[in-house]
């Protein structure tokens, strides 16, 4: 085995800064992710680490049509890509509301997403998707210990959630759980940690459909916790 193929031969026909690519590594890489998540169906990986246009082809080569990012940038990129569904896992507000509607129109091919965790954000994203006359898929944003953004998985949550459910221009997605606070170093504790945090999502999600409302689907799993969602 090579130990040092990530060295470069020729350093004096690099222009620097440049970002190396190795291909294969990257392929590599891919086909372990898909063979973790036990297929491409349950994968929508976040594309925040590389924001690359040919490492979403590799992906999308190989069957993934899911994909999460953190900003519009990043989701036209996606959208440039020929991404089917494309999930802007950072809540749209003030200008980037009208931006992501704007996406929206450009890539009739591509469904977006978004994730939201209060009733103004909602109720501002379903009053222009009525004036365009269209649906837009909303994910509730949930904190179940990050505290960084989105809502406690509590009765507020439910009303949030049964908001979007029932409005017409809105469709109810499901449930985002970034849960980055997990991080513990022994492998048991994490995944301890990890169902413990997780037991009042679940809850959230057998309350929502006991009122008739569908949850299609959770979002979760970030490299912490990936191996137990």
């Amino acid at each position: 085995m090579n130990k040092v193929w990530y060295k470069i031969k020729d350093l004096e026909d690099i222009i620097t800064p440049a970002l190396l690519v190795y291909p294969d590594r990257i392929e590599k890489n891919i086909s372990t992710m898909i063979a973790m998540a036990g297929g491409t169906q349950n994968l929508r990986p976040h594309i925040k680490t590389h924001k690359t246009a040919e490492i979403v082809q590799l992906q999308l080569n190989r069957g993934i049509q899911k994909f999460k990012c953190a900003t519009i940038a990043e989701a036209e990129l996606l959208g440039n890509c020929g991404a089917a569904d494309i999930l802007l896992a950072v809540q749209p507000v003030g200008p980037n509301i009208n931006r992501f509607f704007r996406l929206i129109l450009e890539f009739p091919n591509s469904q977006f997403s978004a994730i939201v965790d209060n009733v103004r954000t909602v109720e501002k994203i379903a009053k222009i998707a009525r004036e365009k006359g269209i649906v837009v898929p909303l994910w509730l944003d949930i904190n179940n210990g990050m505290n960084r953004t989105g809502i406690p998985p509590n009765a507020e949550a439910v009303e949030l959630y049964k908001k979007i459910y029932e409005d017409p221009n809105l469709k109810a997605a499901g449930l985002q759980v970034y849960d980055g606070h997990i991080h513990n170093k022994e492998l048991l504790e994490r995944e301890k940690k990890c169902n413990e945090d997780f037991e009042a999502v679940l809850d959230l999600k057998g309350n929502l459909e006991e009122l008739g409302c569908s949850v299609p689907t959770i979002v979760a799993g970030v490299r912490q916790p990936f191996p137990f969602i």
